[in-house]
C-alpha cells in the first residue's frame, strides 16, 4: 500500500460517517513519516490538545513500540489504526500507524 492509498482510506472512512456533519474535507491529515522523534512528539501532543478543544485530525507516523511517545499514544489517542503490511513512502517501506483524533465515529 502506498501513502496516497492510506490517505484515501482515511478520507473515505470519514465521508461514511457524516452523522455529526463533519465531512472528510474538514479532517486534517498530518504526515510525520519523515520527521524526527522530537517533531513527532510535538505534533502528537499538539493534535491531542487540539482534539480536547474540539478539532479533529489524523496523524500518520512510524513509531517504535518501546518509545515514550508510543506509551503516550496508547494512553491518550482515541483510536489507533495499525495499518497491515508496509506503507511505501519515498520508495521506502515502513510500518505505519494512523492516530485518529476524532469526535465522530470512524469506520476503518
Amino acid at each position: 500500500m502506498n501513502l496516497a492509498e492510506v490517505q484515501q482510506k482515511i478520507f473515505h472512512s470519514f465521508s461514511n460517517s457524516s452523522k455529526f456533519g463533519t465531512s472528510a474535507a474538514h479532517i486534517n491529515i498530518i504526515n510525520l513519516l519523515n520527521k524526527n522523534k522530537k517533531e513527532k512528539a510535538q505534533a502528537v501532543e499538539q493534535a491531542f490538545w487540539e482534539f480536547v478543544r474540539g478539532r479533529d485530525s489524523v496523524i500518520i507516523l512510524s513509531v517504535s513500540t518501546s518509545s515514550r511517545l508510543f506509551q503516550f499514544i496508547l494512553g491518550n489517542v482515541p483510536k489507533i489504526w495499525f495499518i497491515n503490511g508496509k506503507v511505501v513512502d519515498q520508495n521506502k517501506r515502513k510500518d505505519v500507524v494512523a492516530l485518529i483524533f476524532s469526535h465522530q465515529p470512524v469506520s476503518i
